[in-house]
């Protein structure tokens, strides 16, 4: 199982993202376990802020 996300340090009221993807290396973390597991990969996102999290990971799985 993978839990990411964003946090405030991301998003807030004065903060805008510059996208809707993942930040930082989660996008590289989420790539890598799939591409190893040997079974079915739990990706669990929080997005406690209610913008967009785009699925574009979710499409190279």
């Amino acid at each position: 199982m993978i839990i990411v996300g964003a946090s405030l340090a991301i998003e807030a009221d004065s903060l805008d993202r510059v996208n809707i993807l993942l930040t930082g290396q989660q996008q590289v973390l989420v790539s890598e376990v799939a591409n190893v597991s040997k079974g079915p990969v739990i990706l669990v996102i929080i997005n406690v802020f209610g913008g967009p999290i785009g699925d574009k990971i979710l499409s190279n799985m």
